[in-house]
């Protein structure tokens, strides 16, 4: 697995530095740089703060007066995806279909050239292994290279794994059915820590008592808003417990993709305390939860078990 360098570290942040679209005003350490709460930006705001160039804030990062490297820098997959996630962001860095084209419109629009304007600028990043065609801005691409994601104007092979953690959807691509991706599921069972396992086991197991307390709380809620803002107010009822039982194992497996995001890398395994301290919380991260899916399916094949 490749490590992050100084050299990747200066380059990511010059090109944070660059493209972020709003920091909030003021001298340093009031200066910063604001997430908004999109995730993209709450990653990035997460690596500058794993590179020792921000603190965080609860509104995203502002910069340290004098930043410092850390002596164990953050692993360089999760800074990679904080780099491309931030540059489709921007539209930076747009991804093409197979063929070079423009991907198809979102939510059923439709996209208008002008009749004889200048055409449509071709990829500037050719496919690569398990990788497909994109155009990148200028200032994406020497962070791209010095990561090593980029060598003359191709992915590398370095990328691919990269790409599973958010593979774009125009690509058309499935990582599941490539032999690495069952192998290192064999692996996350066999190596499970077990601490992690009794961390999931207490996830997998949903008692009457906590569909009862459900209940109770939707109950609560309602007749605390109604106190609040009248009994002509449009309140939608409490929570049934048909309802609260088919709610919580959808919030009990995203619980479970959180030990994933945290604790578990490709390449890597599960993470001990060192290695958890390098890692950046990347949520939304489409390899950790297609892992979580697979092992859970593996130790638990009958889905979540009710007590």
């Amino acid at each position: 697995m490749r490590e992050l360098t100084a050299e990747m570290a200066a380059a990511v942040v010059a090109f944070v530095r660059a493209v972020w679209p709003v920091q909030v005003e003021g001298e340093p350490p009031l200066s910063g740089w604001d997430h908004m709460f999109s995730t993209s930006y709450q990653i990035a705001c997460m690596a500058l703060v794993a590179l020792g160039e921000a603190e965080e804030t609860e509104w995203g990062a502002r910069p340290r007066l004098e930043p410092r490297r850390p002596e164990e820098l953050p692993f360089w997959e999760d800074i990679a995806v904080a780099v491309l996630w931030l540059a489709q962001q921007r539209n930076l860095l747009t991804y093409r279909q197979m063929d070079g084209g423009l991907p198809p419109p979102r939510g059923g629009g439709f996209v208008v050239q002008r009749i004889g304007g200048p055409p449509l600028p071709p990829p500037n990043i050719l496919a690569g292994p398990g990788s497909g065609p994109a155009r990148a801005a200028e200032v994406v691409i020497p962070a791209l290279e010095v990561l090593g994601l980029l060598r003359d104007g191709r992915w590398t092979v370095e990328a691919e794994c990269v790409f599973w953690r958010g593979v774009p959807a125009v690509w058309g691509l499935r990582f599941d059915g490539d032999p690495r991706f069952p192998a290192a599921v064999d692996a996350a069972v066999a190596s499970m820590p077990m601490a992690v396992r009794e961390e999931i086991d207490g996830l997998m197991r949903i008692s009457a008592a906590e569909v009862a307390e459900g209940v109770a709380q939707s109950a609560a809620a309602a007749e605390e808003a109604r106190v609040r803002w009248g009994h002509e107010a449009r309140i939608p009822p409490p929570l049934t417990e048909e309802q609260v039982r088919l709610g919580l194992p959808m919030r009990r497996a995203n619980a479970v993709d959180w030990v994933f995001f945290r604790q578990w890398r490709l390449g890597r395994g599960w993470l001990d305390a060192a290695g958890q301290a390098r890692k950046l919380d990347i949520f939304h991260d489409g390899l950790a939860i297609a892992m979580r899916k697979a092992v859970v399916a593996r130790l638990y094949p009958d889905g979540f078990v009710w007590e």
